[in-house]
């Protein structure tokens, strides 16, 4: 549902593993955290996300966020 809103907005999402997220940002890479959900990254707690949200977007908010290296 989430990929088809975006796509009403004209702005295309694109779900993908993780590994490939790692691929795409080479020659960088995550810090010693690596990539952790957003909500834990943010420090939010479940708790914070509505029913949508969690109907859109899953129980960890939507995806995993990391800082790169060199």
């Amino acid at each position: 549902q989430s990929v088809q809103f975006y796509k009403q907005m004209g702005t295309p999402v694109y779900i993908r593993p993780l590994s490939k997220h790692q691929e795409l940002v080479q020659p960088w890479h995550s810090d010693e955290k690596g990539f952790i959900p957003l909500l834990k990254w943010h420090g939010l707690d479940q708790s914070e996300l509505s029913h949508e949200d969690e109907k859109s977007f899953g129980p960890m908010g939507g995806g995993y966020g990391s800082y790169l290296v060199k």
